[in-house]
């Protein structure tokens, strides 16, 4: 709740180079992001309109790409958050919390990655180097 703003957030990571999403993906730019932010909407969706707040599906792909939602509510957060007297503009707002989210995200990503590296390892043993 910011002001007159009441979201309800909810963040979901994609990879769009699953098998699932792959042939859909590579023929709409952000597909997989937008499939699930419209899932977390048909699931959601009922329950914020009778709670009278506004769903937020944050969701972005894995590579990076943000779902037209995310970057919407960004951008309300920004707006409601500039109004407040707090001294920080809209501009500054949006890009901290862009950044910061994609940070959070490429961090994510990367302890995937190094968690699926060290169970490899377990499994087979490290290279020989």
């Amino acid at each position: 709740i910011i002001g007159r703003l009441r979201s309800a957030v909810d963040f979901v990571i994609t990879n769009a180079g699953a098998r699932s999403y792959v042939n859909n993906s590579c023929k709409q730019k952000g597909w997989a992001a937008a499939f699930a932010a419209e899932r977390k909407r048909k699931k959601y969706g009922a329950v914020a309109k009778e709670k009278g707040v506004d769903l937020a599906p944050m969701s972005i792909e894995a590579l990076g790409h943000w779902d037209r939602a995310a970057v919407k509510h960004v951008e309300k957060v920004a707006k409601a958050l500039s109004t407040t007297g707090a001294g920080f503009s809209f501009r500054d707002i949006y890009r901290g919390m862009v950044e910061d989210i994609s940070v959070a995200v490429a961090r994510g990503v990367g302890d995937v990655i190094l968690e699926g590296q060290q169970l490899s390892w377990a499994a087979a043993g490290p290279p020989d180097l």
